[in-house]
């Protein structure tokens, strides 16, 4: 996708793919990878995703970690970012068109000219995209279930309800990442440093929700099942986050008690009327 037209640092993050006199394709380089480089790229994807989720609630997101993107290069060694994407296809489309269309254009201007012709071209390639963009507001939720079902190995019937930003308590040093709830499990996924967590609860298995006040001004939610606690780092919309996690968790505890497979085929360690007292209150 083209994007407004921004100055880039220098990154040792980025593999050259293709280049010109004037633009770059880059490829980021792979987290999977060994050294230094690999584990610096996953832990600053991550990060950057939960930037994402942080802008989808105060404002429009616009941002999303690219696997490739197109570098338009400025006077003294400056550079600009001007398209990105997850999508070799589409990214090789953008830069086949600078190449036939832009590019044979290049020798008729003057030196100093090239830059702002090539910056105000690029400029309004962007505002045509976000015009596009701002017509499905349903994007960065596609988006995020896309990575979810990815990233879990959920088949597309498996409904994403919410995702949130926040951080999983585990040990002294919290894990930042994402929040993934649907009508069957609660799940989280972080990548930092090289090490990559995932906890996938069925709301089956939850026995209690309760939230406690820490250090985080939102809070925590902990999660107990009959073996483990888990404890969330709530940064934004707290009370909204834990009145979701207890709806679905009391749907979950409801479904077990209607629903006979669940008793046969999941053992559960609470009796049946102990279960739907607990229910009938948190629901209160």
């Amino acid at each position: 996708m083209w994007t407004k037209v921004e100055p880039l640092p220098p990154s040792p993050l980025w593999g050259m793919l293709r280049e010109t006199e004037y633009f770059a394709l880059q490829k980021r380089k792979d987290k999977t990878s060994g050294g230094l480089f690999g584990l610096l790229t996953g832990t600053v994807e991550s990060i950057l995703d939960v930037s994402v989720t942080t802008l989808i609630f105060l404002y429009s997101p616009r941002i999303k970690v690219p696997l490739y993107r197109i570098v338009l290069k400025g006077p003294e060694q400056s550079y600009f970012l001007i398209a990105n994407s997850n999508s070799e296809k589409e990214i090789t489309r953008h830069w086949k068109y600078i190449m036939s269309k832009l590019c044979p254009q290049l020798p008729e201007l003057s030196k100093e000219d090239v830059f702002p012709f090539l910056h105000q071209k690029f400029e309004c390639h962007a505002a045509r995209y976000v015009e596009m963009y701002n017509k499905d507001d349903a994007m960065p939720w596609k988006r995020a279930t896309v990575k979810f079902l990815r990233t879990f190995q959920f088949p597309p019937r498996e409904k994403l309800v919410y995702y949130y930003s926040c951080s999983y308590f585990r040990g002294r040093i919290p894990q930042q990442g994402w929040l993934y709830l649907t009508i069957n499990h609660l799940c989280f996924y972080s990548f930092l440093l090289g090490v990559e967590t995932k906890v996938c609860i069925p709301w089956i298995r939850v026995k209690a929700v309760d939230r406690t006040s820490g250090r985080l001004p939102g809070g925590f939610v902990c999660i107990k099942t009959s073996e483990e606690k888990f404890y969330f780092g709530l940064f934004l919309h707290p009370e909204e986050t834990f009145e979701t996690v207890l709806q679905l968790a009391n749907f979950g505890v409801k479904q077990l008690l209607i629903d006979d497979c669940y008793n046969n085929r999941v053992p559960f360690p609470i009796a049946p009327r102990k279960l739907l007292t607990w229910a009938e209150q948190s629901g209160r």
